[in-house]
């Protein structure tokens, strides 16, 4: 008798030991990545990982989720929130989530199996039971099931009555509906809907070491150099077709603080589609580089944007990143409801190159009837290059502004300014910070300038033309 006795005292013992901690639905390590089978996710991620976490005052330890937007009904999305709702709360004998009203949803998955316990309840409306469903559970996995109750404990009809959560003690979550939304009964969606399976599990700390940032995206060196494409192509006859060439010479970089200053010779050229001169531009211009928070939150976070009152979810790798179009945005148009627009027209999505800046966007204008897009064509970063450097068609064909020159170069005390017409003419010596250091103005064709009182070092300077066109120059003082 004690031989036959001995196997289930070990096996009630270990159940026994088992507390609520052992089935955690998510590791603070993990990212989750979620397979929808509908349109929950239809502007957001699917994407899951602990945020940060806290330890209550009871014990218990709260883990609060990254955020995604989701579907709260079928015209109302909410940027706050995630699939396991706003925070997870762990105790030993039990696991709280707080939906998008601050309720709790408990669950037990150690409970007494197919004894029911009360999971949540919304006043006076209605209860929500809920069990370890014993024909689907083992030691290691557990099987949640729900019945929904009126006000007076009557059984009603619910989508939710269809609905299941299951837990294993190694994985986590493996199964779950949308617990934000909990308990949904009254968004008449049906329950295969709201059920959202476990795709893949990564490790969140790659996904941090890999994340592509804002400073990474514009990492520049001086002699760096980008040539970008504008095209606008429509058959609508009231649209302007036009190319727009832009090349980008990286002078210097400097750093201030959480701000990097870029000095860039710039020049902007616009032709029709036929390579007609339209106009040209060449000057120096200073480009800082500020932090942006938003940008450098890992893919699959929601940003709320509350200036615009709208939420977003960037997508991308290890490369890029894309912010979505206005049709792929929701705005807010209550406290606790975001949408969709609708519309027609050309809203570009932008996407940001780790190295080689940004946006580059490109959108197919079906109501107007052509294309926009923006693309970098070539680049040249150190010793590597790659693409088609842009030609210019004012080069070619001297519509540029005259030719000038600054003598002698180096210089010590004077220096000579030779241009042309058209005058007057605006002459600045920069530094490379991008700083006016001396301005004055052109009035003939050759002018002797005094830069005695200008430290050694190296400069640029400008002319600016009467008719807006620009030349530039280094400047070194001996």
């Amino acid at each position: 008798m004690r031989k036959r006795l001995v196997v289930p005292f070990l096996w009630a013992f270990f159940v026994s030991s088992l507390s609520a901690t052992d089935f955690q639905p998510i590791k603070t390590n993990y990212l989750l990545s979620f397979d929808i089978p509908n349109e929950l996710f239809v502007f957001g991620s699917g994407k899951l990982w602990v945020d940060s976490t806290k330890i209550n005052f009871d014990g218990s330890t709260s883990y609060y989720p990254s955020k995604d937007i989701l579907q709260l009904d079928y015209y109302c999305f909410s940027p706050y929130g995630s699939v396991l709702g706003k925070e997870i709360r762990m105790g030993a004998d039990s696991i709280v989530f707080i939906n998008y009203l601050d309720e709790e949803i408990v669950i037990k998955p150690t409970y007494t199996p197919d004894v029911y316990w009360k999971a949540f309840k919304r006043a006076d409306s209605i209860v929500v039971m809920a069990k370890v469903d014993a024909a689907l559970s083992t030691t290691d996995s557990k099987t949640i099931k729900f019945q929904v109750y009126d006000g007076t404990m009557n059984p009603i009809s619910s989508n939710l009555n269809n609905c299941s959560i299951e837990l294993t003690r190694t994985g986590g979550i493996s199964k779950t509906i949308n617990l934000y939304a909990f308990p949904f009964h009254e968004f008449s969606v049906p329950a295969e809907e709201l059920i959202v399976n476990v795709d893949t599990t990564f490790s969140l700390s790659n996904q941090k070491n890999s994340n592509l940032t804002w400073k990474q995206v514009h990492d520049f060196q001086a002699g760096d150099e980008i040539h970008v494409l504008e095209q606008n192509n429509y058959v609508n006859p009231d649209i302007e077709n036009y190319k727009r060439k832009i090349i980008k010479k990286y002078l210097s970089r400097t750093e201030s603080v959480d701000t990097t200053i870029y000095t860039i010779d710039r020049i902007s050229e616009k032709v029709t589609l036929g390579n007609v001169f339209i106009s040209y531009k060449h000057d120096t211009i200073t480009e800082k580089i500020y932090p942006n928070p938003d940008f450098d939150k890992l893919i699959g976070t929601a940003i709320v944007n509350m200036y615009a009152n709208e939420a977003y979810v960037m997508t991308g790798d290890t490369n890029h990143k894309t912010i979505p179009n206005t049709y792929s945005t929701v705005y807010s148009y209550s406290s606790t409801c975001f949408a969709p627009l609708i519309g027609d027209g050309c809203f570009p999505e932008e996407s940001f190159y780790r190295g080689l800046g940004g946006p580059y966007s490109y959108c197919d204008d079906g109501f107007n009837g052509g294309t926009f897009e923006s693309n970098c064509v070539y680049y040249k970063k150190g010793s590597t290059s790659s693409g088609t450097p842009l030609v210019l068609t004012a080069v070619n064909e001297n519509k540029i502004a005259p030719a000038c020159s600054v003598i002698p170069n180096p210089a010590k005390t004077n220096i000579q300014v030779r241009t042309a017409q058209p005058f007057p003419a605006d002459f600045a010596i920069l530094n490379l910070s991008g700083k006016v250091i001396l301005s004055t103005e052109l009035k003939s064709s050759e002018e002797t300038i005094n830069i005695e009182n200008i430290p050694q070092g190296v400069y640029l300077y400008q002319i600016r033309f009467s008719n807006k066109q620009m030349e530039t120059g280094k400047l070194v003082k001996e």
